[in-house]
């Protein structure tokens, strides 16, 4: 059998080694703990965020033209510096990262700096104010314009509490201590005081299901697919869009699907797989001002192609199998297509799916260097290397939303 070598960038929430005293909030940075060539372009008394990031993780750059349009916005009230986790690919991702969205951040390349951090993920974002004061180290999901507002300001950025799954909340907490009932449940609107925990999927073994901090997206993929997210693995990928339709005769309509909610269910006694979903689908109907379901229509996705047909271009002439894709190179000998197909996948999770429609049967050799999680930087390292991405259509399951009454409320 075959052993494919293939490195596909996942977050990473392990910890890491530490090589001196870790960097923590409420600490003051010392320069000379930066990597000189971020000690050089710092200026004293102006309020900093540094991304430390690795090659591993998609969000450490599918962030960076966010970055670029803050640093824009607040000009010289605050400095951005990266550091990155030096391995044998980070440099050369970057650089095309920053030729293709012309970057220009005080960048340094570190083995020593980024084991300091002791928050157990990265991209980690240490936010330094005026006096070189360490206020705050987060994700990326708390870099935005209102935090660097309030970061500026001096006031307290806003920061999402993430759970474990399993830690039960509201009335679950006590639930097994009533028995009069035969099912309950809970859906309110989430605000920042409430904890978020978002499972991948309903664990059908359990009598009870928490989602909480879910976009109404989510909220309907959980009720009619058992799950929030599929890989192009799934038996769901080709099959079931990852569109929601609302299907409205009031005009150009349009539902605020990210909106997010808390949901709670716990039934006294486990039900049967084929009956746990739904009852959650008619638990939503029943809350929510609109009637969800299945339909099969003819829904968008993307076809991967050979551009000119001829499959021989890139089958394999190799006996020895490697392989690599990181967020800006592929690199396939003698490979299967999957690496390449579940990377894209991962990057583009909230776009419709892309179907492997090249014929190819036997391994390939493919090489191209591009910034695949933007579109047209991935068409154009893909037609170098004989292939494409072209919109196609198919009959998929999608959910259905429609509006229970004439009005109702909805955002665009």
């Amino acid at each position: 059998m075959k052993r494919f070598i293939v490195t596909i960038f996942l977050c990473l929430y392990a910890k890491m080694l530490l090589y001196a005293q870790p960097i923590e909030a409420e600490t003051i940075l010392s320069l000379k703990e930066l990597p000189p060539a971020i000690g050089k372009e710092w200026k004293k008394g102006v309020p900093a965020i540094i991304e430390v990031f690795s090659s591993f993780c998609s969000t450490s750059f599918t962030s960076l033209p966010l970055l670029k349009k803050m640093k824009a916005k607040f000009g010289n009230e605050i400095q951005f510096f990266l550091i990155g986790k030096k391995d044998k690919t980070i440099e050369d991702t970057y650089q095309q990262f920053a030729t293709w969205y012309d970057l220009d951040f005080g960048i340094a390349m570190d083995s020593i700096f980024p084991n300091k951090i002791n928050t157990g993920y990265l991209p980690t974002f240490i936010w330094v104010n005026s006096s070189g004061k360490i206020v705050a180290l987060t994700g990326n999901l708390e870099v935005s314009n209102s935090n660097i507002e309030l970061f500026l300001k001096g006031n307290p950025i806003e920061r999402k509490t993430f759970q474990p799954d399993n830690v039960l909340t509201g009335f679950l907490k006590n639930y097994q201590h009533d028995t009069s009932f035969l099912f309950r449940s809970e859906l309110t609107n989430w605000t920042k005081a409430d904890p978020v925990a978002t499972p991948f999927a309903v664990d059908f073994d359990k009598n009870y299901f928490q989602a909480l901090g879910v976009t109404l997206k989510q909220l309907y993929f959980f009720a009619f697919c058992g799950k929030r997210y599929w890989s192009s693995t799934d038996s769901l990928y080709e099959h079931f869009s990852r569109l929601i339709i609302f299907d409205s005769t009031q005009g150009n309509l349009a539902i605020d699907m990210n909106k997010a909610y808390n949901y709670r269910i716990v039934f006294k006694d486990r039900p049967a797989v084929e009956n746990y979903l739904k009852y959650i689908q008619d638990d939503l109907n029943r809350a929510l001002p609109y009637t969800a379901k299945i339909e099969r229509r003819l829904m968008p996705y993307w076809r991967l192609i050979i551009t000119d047909g001829d499959t021989s271009r890139i089958a394999s002439r190799h006996t020895e199998t490697k392989g690599t894709v990181t967020q800006a190179a592929v690199d396939l000998t003698n490979h299967p297509l999957w690496p390449l197909i579940e990377t894209l996948q991962v990057l583009y999770v909230q776009d419709q799916p892309i179907i492997d429609e090249t014929g190819i049967k036997g391994y390939v050799d493919i090489k191209f260097r591009a910034v695949l999680s933007d579109r047209d930087a991935l068409r154009k390292g893909l037609q170098q290397a004989g292939l494409d991405l072209v919109q196609g259509s198919k009959w998929m399951d999608v959910i259905v939303i429609t509006p229970k009454e004439t009005k109702v409320a909805v955002k665009r």
